[in-house]
C-alpha cells in the first residue's frame, strides 16, 4: 500500500489536525512536541517519507484514544 503517499499528499491536513498538540495531550500517550518535530521534518520539501508507516500508526492509535477512552 502506498501509505506514505496517501500521508503525504492529501492527508496532510488531515494528519495534522489529528496529531496536533492539544489533541495529544488530551492522552498524555505521546509528547505534542517531538510529535511535531517529526511531522515538521516530514512534510518540509524533501522531507524523508520511509516512516510515513510510522505516522499513520500515530493517527490511528490517537484515533483509537479519541473514539473508546
Amino acid at each position: 500500500l502506498p501509505v506514505a503517499h496517501w500521508v503525504a499528499g492529501r492527508l496532510e491536513h488531515w494528519v495534522r489536525h489529528v496529531l496536533r498538540p492539544e489533541a495529544l495531550s488530551r492522552y498524555g500517550v505521546f509528547e505534542p512536541g517531538a510529535v511535531g518535530s517529526l511531522l515538521d521534518g516530514l512534510y518540509r520539501s524533501g522531507g524523508d517519507w520511509r516512516h510515513g508507516n510510522k505516522v499513520l500508526a500515530l493517527v490511528v492509535f490517537q484515533r483509537f484514544c479519541e473514539t473508546y477512552l
